[in-house]
């Protein structure tokens, strides 16, 4: 019983070694050591955000260097990220790869771009005002806009959300860091099975920009084969002017989860 007693203290003391030792526990310790008030124990309480925020990129470990590599002065993860930019401006860690690199495309994905591109054009007549000019409609111009904006067009093959979610984010980092105003990347994704984007858009990437100081800069909407498009894509516009359109999906008032209200 006694070298059984003294194996698990030995091994409990190993665990909690670790765990000291991992940045984010310095980070945390330090944050609620430094709410304390003179004797007393008021510990300084986590924010529901900052625990989101915690919890998402700790699920997210492979793109951390990317997130310390764009996040902006003043955003919610600065001071979370801290530490991994300090890693970065240092030499030490390098960044993920970044997207931004020239794509070989298949002729099979030759003849899905050529669809893609007849239905964003059918999709900016739609934009329009079918009683007027479509030329003179706000939501029009605000479209024509995000086309015109999109110099990169990527055919990928993922079918999971989990490796959507790992591109989207090496497509952001490369769009921020190259740092060009009014550039876009449309990803098409012919063999996605995960049925609807918008909701991991919506839970997986728009809250993050946000703590990234990023949800004005950068903006991801999609669309589906439902609405006529040849497969699930999405759109990702760095610095675009689209205020005229008030939704996700080509107007209309943003509703509470983030979509288009139809």
């Amino acid at each position: 019983m006694a070298l059984r007693a003294a194996g698990l203290l030995a091994l409990g003391l190993a665990s909690a070694a670790a765990f000291t030792a991992s940045p984010s526990w310095h980070r945390h310790s330090a944050r609620s050591i430094a709410g304390r008030s003179g004797r007393g124990s008021n510990v300084r309480m986590y924010t529901q955000e900052e625990d989101d925020m915690g919890a998402y990129f700790a699920a997210h470990p492979t793109q951390t260097t990317i997130f310390a590599s764009i996040v902006q002065p003043g955003a919610p993860a600065e001071a979370y990220l801290e530490e991994y930019k300090a890693l970065l401006a240092g030499g030490v860690a390098e960044p993920e790869r970044l997207a931004m690199d020239a794509q070989d495309r298949a002729d099979n994905d030759n003849e899905l771009l050529l669809k893609v591109i007849s239905f964003l054009q059918q999709n900016l007549v739609k934009a329009g005002d079918e009683d007027g000019e479509p030329e003179d409609d706000p939501d029009f111009i605000a479209e024509g806009r995000k086309i015109l904006a999109l110099d990169r067009f990527m055919v990928e093959d993922m079918e999971s959300d989990m490796f959507l979610i790992e591109k989207l984010w090496e497509e952001i980092g490369g769009l921020v860091r190259k740092g060009n105003s009014e550039t876009g990347t449309l990803m098409m994704l012919p063999k996605f099975t995960g049925g609807d984007v918008r909701p991991i858009i919506a839970s997986m990437v728009n809250p993050a920009l946000g703590w990234l100081g990023l949800e004005e800069r950068i903006k991801v909407d999609s669309f589906r084969m439902m609405d006529g498009a040849p497969c699930p894509m999405v759109r990702i516009l760095y610095d675009v002017d689209t205020a005229a359109v008030g939704g996700l999906d080509g107007g209309g008032e943003e509703t509470a989860e983030g979509f288009p209200a139809r």
